[in-house]
């Protein structure tokens, strides 16, 4: 196993001011830096794509009032919430989007996110570096945290789905980053009626509250295989920029092995074919989406892709 970064070893040498610029451009860095417990691998290459992706928003619309909306279906266990936390930190240090919502499918999801992010910023090398974020601060509530911090007046609000947003106006301003993670459960996509309310909820009561100064609508979940999936339909919509990954890749690797060698994904999935939900897996971990037997994976095949790459592995 992986040991936790040495925060002494990784930033050996380095002055603050090199620390921040690399903070800057190097994902595996900065994950190393604020999550050394967390971060014992290096990130995939199509996670920090995703990554990248994210930090241009946030440069394009620095100057102006553009607004993206981003949907990101990213496969179960392969810690889209981390790089969710990661990402509201590195907003708060660089970035002039400094009102940030975040919501999940119920509140106490959304609040053990914004507990973690404070649990960052409270960090021994983030307060080295960047200094006290808690020197000023005006609410502290579990929900709700607005505190001045380098220069600038920061707001993180946890809510869950389905729940009232009207007149979210903090200081005379509104979100210009909502985070919607996990925002949607099985559950809610197995049942019409429910799926239909959340669909409702997020385009009628959600998504109006982003600041008129513009902002960033970002989606991150993974598929479900029932109709009342979200992610599907954002993924059809040409108002959405959308990126799928699924854990094993076209040519038979995983997305990321260190984390998820591809023998455990592929026993995973024979197990969930044993079990006749064959569809189930292949929505929530290869985000497959439309799913019918048409489509399903050729197990025999797979098998024998397997063996041909490792002949060795039984």
């Amino acid at each position: 196993k992986a040991k936790p970064v040495s925060i002494d070893d990784l930033t050996a040498g380095m002055t603050r001011k090199e620390i921040i610029a690399k903070m800057v451009v190097d994902f595996d860095f900065i994950s190393m830096f604020l999550l050394p417990q967390v971060s014992k691998y290096r990130w995939p290459k199509l996670m920090k794509a995703i990554w990248n992706l994210l930090a241009d928003c946030l440069s394009d619309l620095q100057e102006d009032a553009g607004e993206a909306n981003l949907a990101l279906a990213i496969p179960r266990g392969f810690a889209k919430t981390t790089f969710m936390k990661i990402y509201i930190v590195y907003c708060i240090l660089f970035s002039r989007h400094t009102f940030i919502l975040i919501v999940c499918s119920v509140d106490a999801n959304a609040e053990n996110i914004l507990k973690d992010v404070i649990g960052i910023l409270d960090s021994p090398q983030v307060r080295s570096v960047f200094g006290n974020w808690d020197t000023e601060k005006y609410n502290d509530r579990q929900d709700f945290k607005h505190f001045k911090f380098m220069g600038k007046d920061i707001i993180l609000k946890a809510k869950g789905a389905n729940t009232s947003l009207r007149g979210l106006n903090v200081g005379n301003r509104r979100p210009d980053i909502i985070l919607m993670d996990d925002i949607q459960t099985e559950e809610s996509a197995k049942s019409p009626v429910e799926s239909e309310s959340l669909k409702t909820w997020i385009m009628s009561t959600l998504l109006p509250t982003v600041s008129p100064e513009g902002g960033i609508n970002l989606f991150i979940g993974n598929s479900y295989s029932y109709e009342g999936a979200i992610l599907p339909l954002l993924v059809k919509s040409k108002e959405w920029l959308t990126l799928t990954l699924g854990c094993i890749l076209s040519d038979g690797t995983s997305l990321w092995p260190e984390l998820h060698p591809v023998e455990k994904l592929l026993a995973h999935y024979r197990r969930d074919v044993a079990m006749g939900v064959e569809a189930i897996w292949l929505a929530q971990y290869m985000n497959a989406m439309d799913i019918n037997r048409a489509n399903l994976i050729d197990l025999a095949r797979v098998g024998a892709m397997f063996a041909k790459r490792w002949p060795d592995c039984s």
